[in-house]
């Protein structure tokens, strides 16, 4: 998610609402200018964003999320969701996934500090089964909306069939109440958002499917954009082109390149020859 990339996504209109990528929260400083760096590309789209806060320290993470808000975001999400083995080994991420009344006290502690925002939470289905059973004293706490990746966070990114998704996101919209539930993990086709929207979600986040099929989530709900990975790749190395202030390498671009066309992509040798020079890259 670098600032190059989202600006591309921004100006190719791909999506409607941003979720940033998770920034840490390490202690009580309130960190405002490295806040509103990090914040810049995003809000620079002109459609709401959510700022996704991830830490321990409550006193931290309410400063971080006031700054947020007053820095122009339309809401805050929690991440109890990360299944990084260094973000777990921390406590932070899925590792609260491990203790329920922690995470409780800590989601209350930031919906009592922010009695005005939306307030949201990223999960996964539990920490090494799935486990929904405290769902129903997460909703009594006033959260607008839970963000559900169906995997467990031993499970991290495993193979798994959708109806196993459909089931534990029918668990858990019976235990949420009035909490709209997001569904997320593995939803690349109009037909995943359809049946997750009968199991009860009020809608769906998109990461990996969304990188390999930009205009996803226009489509779904019935825009025509046509966008293709590789349009945004292109776009992102032309942002990169007239903005030499956002600090984007030769090996991001490659990174990039492989995650949006593939290993084979003959782009990548390309890449690998300019040195840098992408104005070479984008005229090919």
């Amino acid at each position: 998610m670098h600032p190059a990339f989202v600006i591309a996504a921004n100006a190719l209109g791909l999506v409607d609402v941003w979720m940033t990528p998770f920034y840490r929260v390490t202690g009580p400083r309130r960190p405002r200018r490295v806040l509103a760096g990090f914040l810049a590309p995003f809000l620079a789209g002109g459609v709401p964003v959510h700022a996704q806060l991830m830490g321990r320290d409550a006193d931290g993470m309410l400063s971080a999320a006031e700054s947020c808000l007053e820095l122009g975001c339309a809401g805050i999400n929690l991440n109890f969701c990360c299944p990084s083995g260094t973000v777990v080994r921390h406590g932070s991420g899925g590792g609260w996934l491990r203790d329920s009344a922690g995470l409780l006290a800590l989601a209350g502690a930031l919906r009592r500090g922010l009695p005005g925002a939306f307030l949201s939470i990223k999960l996964r289905a539990g920490f090494d089964r799935p486990d929904f059973a405290w769902y129903s004293e997460l909703a009594g706490l006033g959260m607008d909306a839970v963000f559900l990746h169906f995997r467990t966070v031993k499970e991290q990114y495993r193979e798994l069939p959708f109806g196993v998704a459909l089931e534990r996101f029918s668990a858990a919209r019976e235990l949420l109440g009035a909490v709209a539930l997001f569904a997320n993990g593995d939803i690349d086709s109009r037909e995943k958002f359809d049946a997750c929207r009968r199991a009860g979600c009020t809608g769906i986040m998109a990461a990996r499917g969304w990188l390999r099929n930009p205009s996803l989530l226009k489509k779904m709900t019935g825009s025509q954009c046509e966008a293709t990975a590789k349009e945004l790749f292109f776009k992102e190395l032309e942002v990169a082109v007239s903005d030499g202030s956002l600090r984007f390498n030769n090996g991001r671009a490659i990174e990039l390149g492989r995650l949006l066309l593939g290993s084979a992509a003959p782009v990548l040798d390309a890449l690998k020859a300019c040195d840098g020079d992408w104005k070479k890259v984008t005229e090919i």
